[in-house]
């Protein structure tokens, strides 16, 4: 029985202007099926005052900006073929599966940068950027990783095994750390395993990996004492005289937290009601 087909599709392109830097706004390709879709980023930027929104594309007569509608097109072309290759193929078409397979054309192309990639593109919608910052963190540490032990940028998912993972987990410790003094500890690092093994998850859940490299290994943590503060050192911190409203807010909340038990996420969500 073939898969229901989708009636309607459709491409446009637009800017994320609260992304706006130096004057550029980065382009994004919207792929719209049956009334759902996905954003794309086409890893280009424009000067502002070069893109019409009305016409979703970009104006002017520079070489520059004739380059950047060539390659617009061409990526609007390269959708629709993939609309079309999904079609030919009876393969249940959505929005998702043809940005699937805009970035990844063929099961042989899925490699772990890429879908690092692909995973912290999606992320980037639905997190703060403290959450997506740690996932940046991971992906560099497995570049580090695979240049050191592999030689090489990036490896097929399908070389993603078992033994993998227990070398990374050992590089990620005796590494010199990326942002930090000291070398990461044992939980440190399961954080950044943990991270590893959600992002493998999309390749399993999309087929694009058929073994799951974490099915034999076992994330595990050790309980740390964090100690608490004396009411003398809870002292010396509220009387501290503090330079910037930031910093003495954060301080503020920290210790209306220490009296109150309550935590430091919903001390800042709190609101003045008169």
């Amino acid at each position: 029985m073939s898969k229901r087909q989708a009636t309607t599709f459709g491409v446009s392109f637009f800017t994320k202007k609260y992304k706006e830097k130096d004057g550029k706004l980065p382009i994004y390709a919207r792929i719209t099926v049956d009334g759902k879709r996905v954003d794309l980023s086409i890893k280009r930027e424009v000067e502002k005052g070069n893109w019409d929104d009305g016409k979703g594309s970009v104006k002017g007569s520079k070489p520059e900006i004739k380059a950047l509608k060539v390659h617009i097109e061409e990526i609007r072309r390269r959708l629709f073929e993939c609309f079309d290759e999904l079609f030919k193929d009876k393969r249940l078409i959505t929005a998702e599966a043809i940005k699937n397979k805009y970035l990844y054309p063929d099961d042989t192309e899925y490699t772990l940068l890429k879908l690092f990639d692909y995973h912290n593109d999606q992320l980037a919608h639905t997190v703060e950027w403290g959450t997506l910052k740690n996932y940046f963190t991971t992906k560099k540490y497995l570049e580090l990783f695979l240049k050191e032990r592999f030689k090489t940028n990036d490896v097929f998912l399908t070389e993603v095994n078992y033994k993998f993972l227990v070398d990374l987990e050992y590089f990620i410790k005796v590494q010199q750390p990326l942002n930090e003094s000291q070398k990461c500890g044992h939980n440190t690092t399961m954080k950044h395993m943990e991270r590893f093994k959600k992002v493998l998850n999309i390749a399993l859940k999309n087929e694009w990996l058929k073994k799951n490299p974490f099915a034999n290994f076992r994330l595990s943590y050790k309980k740390v004492d964090r100690g608490f503060l004396t009411l003398e050192e809870l002292a010396k911190i509220e009387e501290k005289v503090i330079q910037g409203n930031r910093l003495q807010k954060i301080r503020d909340l920290f210790v209306f937290g220490c009296y109150t038990g309550i935590s430091y996420i919903d001390a800042m969500n709190l609101k003045l009601i008169i």
